[in-house]
């Protein structure tokens, strides 16, 4: 059968918003504890 069109094609998932992503980068040791709470209060903006 064919594909149904939905879902995006990323298997369901949602696309992570950028808080998601500041939390991932955050948890990987990519950035800092200060430089996580400057862009998370930067997006509060």
């Amino acid at each position: 059968m064919g594909l149904s069109g939905r879902g995006g094609g990323n298997g369901g998932r949602s696309t992570p918003n950028a808080r998601d992503i500041l939390k991932e980068r955050y948890a990987r040791g990519e950035i800092d504890r200060d430089e996580y709470e400057r862009k998370m209060k930067d997006l509060d903006r």
